[in-house]
């Protein structure tokens, strides 16, 4: 079998994700060090390797990513807290990170919408995480409307209305 030519948008990609890579910085410099595999590994072994999403449908989907529910860049104290850790798929792993984005802001955006700081400052008036005792009365789903289908706020602390409006 004849090998494959090198095209130019091949090295062209190449060097782009290097780019990324090198900007972005090491996986440890993230804070996803030792302890994080640990609590990563401890998740895992929870949920049993299974998208906590896929479950909520009723289907039984195998999973390695550990999503922060709450994101690093909103509670970092939580970054090793396993209760606020969940096994998700690749493809509901990417759609909640497209939510916390547009929910809470990214992690480079400097200035963020009224909304999503409102989410921001209720997540971080948290007392315990999602996943802890009596998660299920903390985190509730709510409506962003047409745009983007499902968001986690904190019910108790977000107005209401506040999250239909668009800023």
């Amino acid at each position: 079998m004849p090998k494959r030519v090198k095209r130019r948008s091949d090295t062209k990609r190449r060097v782009g994700r290097d780019i990324y890579e090198a900007r972005r910085g090491s996986s440890s410099s993230q804070g996803y060090d030792s302890n994080w595999e640990r609590i990563a590994q401890r998740r895992r072994q929870l949920d049993y390797y299974l998208c906590q999403e896929c479950l909520k449908r009723g289907l039984s989907t195998s999973a390695k990513d550990v999503d922060h529910i709450i994101p690093l860049h909103v509670r970092l104290d939580w970054r090793l807290e396993i209760g606020n850790t969940q096994v998700l798929c690749r493809m509901h792993h990417r759609a909640k990170t497209e939510q916390d984005n547009e929910l809470y802001g990214s992690s480079t955006e400097a200035n963020v919408s009224a909304i999503q700081q409102t989410c921001r400052d209720a997540a971080r008036r948290l007392q315990e995480p999602p996943r802890g005792a009596g998660a299920s009365q903390i985190v509730t789903r709510v409506d962003m409307g047409t745009r983007a289908p499902k968001h986690t706020c904190a019910r108790d602390i977000v107005p209401q209305g506040v999250l239909n409006e668009r800023s």
